[in-house]
């Protein structure tokens, strides 16, 4: 940054700060506010848990603009921390000590072709690993909770394959081999609802996720922030 840009970047942050302020100030009285929320979110919560929530949202605040793009956790935290957007919404591992930032949780489900051998077998991590893991990105947090998994098992990791998302993993599981996908379970409800797909049950369980709210600086008064996390906080997702 230039000396320029730096001496007016407290200005600017204050400027940023008192325009959030008078949006929160304005929705006491009205949600008829002209607006802008930009949402950065992982593609299984912005395809699967989202849409539901924002339409909610509109419904509230009918002149409001969303934007809302798919990323990975750590593209999401650039985006919010540079203020690109206004909300970051990811999916990781459950650390200890819970903070306000963790809306929900979340679980992560093995899921088969119907039919597929280790169904109704509760397989333990040693039995799992004999079979190939589909998974929608090759080093997010879901490849980190499965490799410490095995890991705590002292098993072998498993041979793995990345398919770019969630749909690419679900057809994957459905192109008639003994592979296995690794996907977040509100992501494939309707699949396993109709019998499309099966969860494979294995003991012991995978750990848990969690859902963990972002919010830019700028954004931290902003009311319709707030409206979004409360709709989310503490969903079942598991």
């Amino acid at each position: 940054m230039t000396p320029t840009g730096e001496a007016l970047l407290p200005r600017a942050r204050n400027i940023l700060s008192m325009s959030t302020q008078l949006l929160a100030d304005l929705a006491q009285v009205s949600t008829d506010v002209n607006a802008k929320l930009v949402v950065a979110a992982v593609e299984s919560v912005n395809a699967y848990v989202l849409p539901s929530r924002l339409a909610a949202l509109r419904a509230r605040w009918p002149n409001v603009h969303l934007e809302v793009f798919t990323g990975t956790c750590a593209e999401i935290r650039e985006s919010v921390s540079g203020g690109q957007s206004d909300l970051g919404l990811l999916l990781e591992g459950e650390t200890r000590g819970r903070d306000a930032s963790v809306l929900t949780t979340a679980r992560l489900a093995v899921l088969a072709a119907p039919g597929h051998p280790l169904l109704g077998q509760k397989p333990s991590p040693d039995q799992l690993r004999r079979h190939e893991l589909l998974m929608s990105d090759a080093s997010g947090p879901y490849h980190r909770l499965l490799r410490q998994y095995f890991e705590a098992a002292e098993v072998p990791f498993p041979r793995t394959q990345t398919l770019g998302n969630v749909e690419g993993v679900k057809r994957g599981i459905l192109a008639g081999s003994s592979a296995l996908g690794l996907l977040p379970a509100h992501a494939v409800e309707e699949e396993l609802k109709a019998g499309a797909l099966a969860e494979v049950e294995v003991r012991p369980a995978l750990p848990p996720l969690v859902l963990r709210a972002l919010i830019a600086p700028a954004a931290v008064d902003s009311p319709l922030v707030d409206d979004l996390i409360r709709s989310l906080r503490d969903l079942a997702l598991a």
